[in-house]
């Protein structure tokens, strides 16, 4: 099926259609990776937005069980500027093409896909649509994308529960952690739990009275866009925490907390999503490359007002992407941990805290 991709102040594009063949339109998000992530089909941080990979290459398969990130995809569509191996695993069936019918995410593959990727290096954060319309395509690109409260409970837990479903050889649990869920991801949980944490996930609308009830020796507020979207609404109850239980914030999660603790934040020119960003520790001089699904980034100014220790700052354009209150026990990065790779503020984190004993 023929199609159009719109995207507001960029152009038009004709090209197929890959998987469910219905509109759709949202944020326009590039993504940077080597190789195609497959995290992306399920990552709440997707809510709303039309991702965009170059990757080379995109096998015929669907997620693996530690490639999950939540109970259902929440992205608009997703764009294909590499090869799609048909048959991949060797049977012959158009496997992920079925996912995406399934899921009702709208893939498409552009004709001119040089191009669109010449064109998307000097490109910041707009807006898009796929369409079988080309008319309706334009029309429905300009249209703002709001993330609005409904959207984050859309992709936060609708009631509080412990998470088990980590597998393989598993450390013991040490430390009780309250994770405050405001779209995190699976693999936020699991790396927890390999840390040696007993992971307890809580809803947005939590107050903090109830979560520091629970007696956790550690709060994770985590996130993604939806999360720093809606902060006006949430601040007044993570201000109440500061200083009762040692806090960490990631991704959204760090912008909500820099927020609370007065820290201005601003939106980036151009968005960081990605599997591959590469990130310094202020302390060690060591780069790691990062996950990263973040918009919105810590004011300099602002941070060197209120005196916080920047702890990760971002190679490519100098942002700032961790810091850390020690009076407080308070720490935030817009980095994320994956299941290969966890950074090291989080493991320095947890092993900061004191053992509890978990009964």
């Amino acid at each position: 099926m023929r199609g159009y991709l719109a995207i507001k102040g960029i152009g038009t594009f004709s090209g197929s259609y890959f998987g469910w063949q219905g509109p759709c339109a949202g944020e326009i998000i590039k993504f940077q990776s080597l190789y195609f992530c497959w995290d992306i089909l399920t990552d709440p941080a997707y809510k709303k937005k039309i991702v965009i990979t170059d990757s080379m290459a995109i096998d015929d398969r669907q997620p693996t069980p530690d490639e999950i990130q939540s109970f259902m995809p929440h992205l608009e569509g997703i764009v294909f500027l590499g090869n799609i191996v048909a048959g991949g695993n060797g049977s012959g069936k158009n496997i992920l093409k079925s996912y995406f019918e399934t899921n009702r995410i709208a893939g498409f593959v552009p004709d001119r896909k040089e191009l669109l990727k010449d064109i998307l290096e000097f490109s910041c954060l707009t807006t898009g649509c796929i369409n079988r319309s080309r008319e309706a395509a334009i029309k429905g690109s300009v249209s703002p994308v709001l993330l609005d409260r409904k959207d984050l409970k859309s992709v936060s837990a609708p009631e509080e529960f412990f998470w088990d479903l980590a597998t393989g050889d598993l450390p013991e649990e040490k430390h009780v952690v309250a994770v405050w869920d405001f779209g995190a991801n699976y693999n936020l949980f699991r790396s927890l739990r390999l840390l040696g944490c007993r992971v307890r996930i809580v809803p947005s609308h939590t107050d903090p009275e109830d979560i520091v009830a629970l007696h956790p020796d550690a709060v994770v507020i985590a996130g993604g866009p939806a999360a720093a979207r809606n902060s006006d609404t949430y601040l007044p109850k993570i201000e109440r925490m500061i200083g009762i239980r040692p806090l960490l914030g990631v991704g959204g999660g760090a912008a909500l907390l820099a927020r609370a603790l007065g820290i201005k934040t601003k939106p980036i020119g151009f968005p960081h999503f990605g599997n591959s960003i590469p990130v310094e520790d202020t302390e060690t001089g060591k780069i790691e490359a990062s996950y990263q699904t973040h918009s919105i980034a810590i004011d300099p100014g602002s941070a060197r007002e209120s005196e916080v220790t920047i702890t990760q700052v971002n190679v490519c354009d100098g942002s700032i992407e961790g810091f850390a209150v020690p009076e407080y026990e308070t720490a935030g990065s817009f980095c994320l941990p994956t299941v290969e790779y966890l950074p090291g503020y989080f493991k320095g984190f947890f092993e900061s805290l004191r053992v509890s004993h978990v009964s």
